[in-house]
């Protein structure tokens, strides 16, 4: 008789992951829908910063070689934290297209810079850890056959 999946306990990563993939996809999804909705930035600590740039360094007259503008990624970042929520769903459900989808996500997050970078390290380092990937590849899943 097999475990259901019910039986096993998931390991720490992945509940970190889930806590970390939570965080940055509201802030994701926050942060694209104030702009796109109401063409204001909510979460900007210094004035005249952008939410791709919270911490004013390329605000300092290095935006002029910046080519996309916030109000461009706004809809990306809409999609990658609400698609960010399905990944981690298809993750806790052991199927590996949720953990190829968690990594791409991820990687396209890094480019928000400030809090989303920090957040997509820390999901990243979750999803390299033995234990996450030991936990998708462990499950008797419809993706094998």
């Amino acid at each position: 008789m097999s475990n259901s999946m019910d039986d096993r306990k998931p390991p720490i990563t992945l509940r970190l992951l889930t806590i970390f993939s939570f965080l940055l996809g509201i802030y994701l999804v926050t942060n694209g829908l104030a702009v796109r909705l109401f063409g204001w930035n909510p979460i900007v600590a210094l004035p005249g910063a952008s939410w791709l740039d919270p911490c004013h360094i390329f605000s300092k007259g290095l935006d002029q070689w910046i080519i996309i503008k916030p109000e461009a990624l706004a809809w990306p970042a809409i999609v990658l934290g609400a698609g960010l929520s399905g990944a981690i769903w298809g993750i806790w459900l052991h199927r590996k297209w949720g953990y190829g989808a968690a990594i791409l996500i991820n990687v396209f997050s890094l480019m928000f810079f400030g809090p989303a970078t920090v957040l997509a390290l820390c999901n990243l380092a979750c999803l390299a850890a033995p234990a996450t990937r030991a936990w998708v590849q462990e499950a008797d899943s419809p993706d094998d056959g």
